[in-house]
């Protein structure tokens, strides 16, 4: 009896079955039923079936389906999706045509010596898309020899007819930046697009090793990039068909608010008192879906790429720069096409009613966050231009608006972690200097606060009108996780009592009660690190972290393709109830069939592509660090322990933004390590080195290529 079998049973019966009559089934000795119970615990955690009652099994109908990690030795893991269960081993000739990152289908076996395999059964997607690699050649073939040892050992170079790249002026030997086609399903199919040389002896060649080992595809294709060029500036006098169609509030004082350094400005916003009390916000969103169609080149490499990848020092945007940083971008004193929310806030700050328009819109100044807190006080006086000064009324009205909102938000409850995020300065060549905080004032809040309204407008109307959609989800924490930080907490001296805080709000009035405990910051960060990942759905549940089933993303089409898709419904929802429908047609009429199994598939991907990004922005950022502190090796800092585990504790330094490692093998004396205490104890001198403890470190290696800063004790 193996675990596949017992599987085929329960998924082919047509009714659930119980352990006796699996026991049965299998003409089973009473010896050999531990194997069985310990078949049914695997596949119970792999979530392919699921005990009803108990001892009571039915199939779930799920696949297991997760990614493959490769090992140098030629076999492989696959990591599973959607939950926590144990990484499952494939041997070499299990593994098919996968590779390195590649999201796979897999069947749980048992092999010869009783232990439990995978074997991949179909991939569904490929990983990586680029890779860093050494250029040889042989027999007039070029190759490509990757750093990566997870993939195959070597590549065939391919260069593109339509291509700048000139393979010719290349000496042998050089490392190349290249992007990755796959045209089979064999090693040999894969072939390499070169980009350009990567200098490894230059720090900034170095961080590029890193971002294009990550194996995102950071080019935007020819064919997208083309397909924008053609479209124009929209001007009244040219296009008055697509005006005359449109809501014209061009005469609304719309204003954009954005950091310093923005160059799209995808929101603008304007909030009008009522009479009665209580206030029209205005949010106007750059209408990328009128340019943007499905199935279009854009829509495709869009679809793909699915975010916007911000790293330290530059952006990889989703959209061909024509249109995220000109025709879609809400620039001031210029036409722009927009998708408008317009809703009613009572001076509760509760939603009353919303509609939405496809409209025209002027914006008549653009601010950032410091120039607007300027205006309402927030920050020191200083010199604003004439048309800065101008929009004071404006955005004091913003402000009161958005006062209300969370005013209601507050009443409703939602998690105010409030961590700063410290970035990078950068000296004129693009090395880093050292690092800035710029902490969050109203200005920002405001903003926000109109953003999440928006959402959560454009939610509730998918809702009621049956609009399909892509819902945002975050789930509660997982009970081991909140477990897991209530001990940390006692540690600290910050009891939680856990039984109790089950909601957002509890949450944050119990951050809110150890403001000023010596550790905030640390409590901060270890409640986030519980907290699950939010992630999109095409129906609507529960989000956390806001306190509300009701939201989805809509105010970022140009930076996240779940927007996109949104405004695309919306749009089509619009012209329906106007009887005009050609505006949002996409290449293809897709049946409403179509649509929600397009919007699973969107929501999906979209997901996994975010988890993606967010480690390839933080191996890149931790690449930087390890960049910086690379001519520091030898100094000692000052740190406190924000994390213990068997294999050593982290140090979250004073002075710098940086988590460094201590590994436990270079711990001196006899220290051992005490699970249940998040500690590592000296059996001889009774030392303990905790969550919290400060300690005085050396600085002993910095590693670009990994982003791990190492450092020792230093006054042991």
């Amino acid at each position: 009896m193996k675990i596949e079998n017992v599987l085929e049973v329960i998924t082919t019966s047509k009714s659930p079955r119980h352990f006796n009559e699996l026991v049965t089934h299998f003409e089973l000795f009473q010896t050999e039923q531990d194997s069985l119970a310990h078949h049914l615990e695997i596949l119970s955690q792999y979530k392919l079936i699921e005990e009803l009652k108990p001892h009571t099994y039915q199939a779930t109908g799920q696949d297991l389906i997760g990614t493959v990690v490769m090992n140098a030795r030629g076999f492989g893991f696959v990591t599973p999706e959607r939950f926590e269960a144990a990484n499952i081993f494939v041997n070499v000739d299990d593994l098919t045509d996968a590779r390195h990152k590649d999201r796979v289908l897999v069947e749980l076996y048992t092999a010869r010596d009783g232990r439990y395999r995978g074997k991949i059964k179909k991939v569904l997607e490929r990983g990586m898309q680029s890779c860093v690699g050494i250029y040889r050649q042989q027999d007039g073939q070029a190759w490509l020899s990757p750093q990566n040892d997870q993939l195959p050992s070597s590549i065939k170079i391919i260069t593109p007819l339509e291509s700048d790249f000139k393979l010719e002026n290349v000496e042998e030997g050089s490392l190349l930046a290249v992007a990755l086609n796959d045209q089979g399903t064999q090693d040999s199919d894969l072939i390499a697009i070169p980009m350009h040389v990567v200098n490894p002896g230059d720090p900034q060649g170095q961080l590029e090793m890193v971002i294009y080992n990550q194996g995102i595809n950071l080019s935007l294709s020819r064919e997208a990039q083309d397909y924008a060029e053609q479209f124009d500036e929209p001007a009244s006098s040219q296009d008055s068909q697509e005006y005359d169609r449109r809501r014209d509030l061009r005469h609304l004082p719309f204003i954009t608010i954005d950091p310093n350094s923005a160059k799209d400005f995808d929101d603008a916003l304007y909030v009008q008192a009522r009479k009665q009390g209580g206030w029209v916000l205005w949010v106007a969103i750059a209408d990328v879906a009128h340019y943007v169609r499905a199935g279009d080149p854009i829509d495709q490499e869009a679809r793909a790429k699915s975010a916007t990848l911000y790293l330290p020092a530059q952006a990889f945007p989703m959209l061909p720069h024509r249109l995220s940083n000109d025709l879609c971008s809400l620039k001031p004193r210029v036409d722009r096409l927009a998708m408008v929310a317009q809703i009613e806030i009572s001076v509760q700050g509760d939603i009353e009613e919303a509609s939405f328009h496809e409209s025209i819109i002027h914006s008549k100044a653009r601010l950032t966050y410091d120039e607007a807190a300027t205006l309402l006080g927030i920050l020191p006086k200083q010199k604003l231009a004439k048309h800065i000064t101008r929009q004071l009324h404006n955005v004091t009205s913003i402000r009161d608006c958005s006062r209300a909102l969370k005013k209601r938000r507050k009443r409703r409850g939602f998690l105010n972690l409030d961590l700063i995020e410290p970035r990078l300065n950068f000296d004129m060549s693009g090395m880093v200097e050292g690092f800035k905080t710029s902490p969050r004032h109203e200005a920002h809040e405001m903003v926000e606060e109109c953003m999440l309204a928006a959402n959560e407008s454009v939610a509730m109307h998918c809702i009621k009108e049956t609009i399909p959609a892509l819902y945002r989800l975050h789930a509660s924490p997982p009970e081991r996780n909140l477990e897991r930080f209530t001990a940390q907490a006692r540690l600290l001296g910050a009891p939680l009592e856990s039984k109790k805080m089950v909601k957002a709000h509890h949450l944050s009035q119990y951050l809110k009660n150890y403001e000023a405990h010596p550790r905030s910051e640390l409590l901060s960060s270890l409640l986030l690190r519980a907290m699950s990942r939010a992630a999109y759905r095409s129906q609507p549940g529960l989000h956390f972290g806001l306190g509300t089933d009701t939201y989805l993303h809509f105010t970022s089409p140009i930076r996240r393709y779940p927007d996109l898709w949104v405004h695309r419904q919306l749009k089509a929802w619009l012209n329906r109830e106007q009887g005009d429908e050609s505006e949002s047609a996409p290449l293809v009429t897709p049946t409403p069939s179509q649509v929600n199994e397009h919007a699973n598939e969107v929501a999906g991907y979209a997901s996994r592509r975010e988890r993606i990004i967010m480690e390839a922005e933080r191996k890149v950022l931790d690449a930087y660090k390890a960049l910086y502190m690379k001519d520091y090796i030898g100094e000692i800092y000052q740190g406190i322990i924000c994390s213990c585990s068997p294999k050593g504790f982290l140090v979250d330094l004073k002075d710098y933004p940086i988590w460094c490692t201590h590994e436990a093998d270079r711990l001196p004396g006899s220290f051992r390590y005490e699970e249940s205490l998040f500690m590592w104890r000296d059996i001889v001198s009774k030392r303990r080195l905790s969550l919290g403890s400060e300690v005085s470190v050396r600085l002993i290696n910095s590693d670009i290529s990994t982003g791990r800063i190492e450092v020792i004790l230093d006054e042991l």
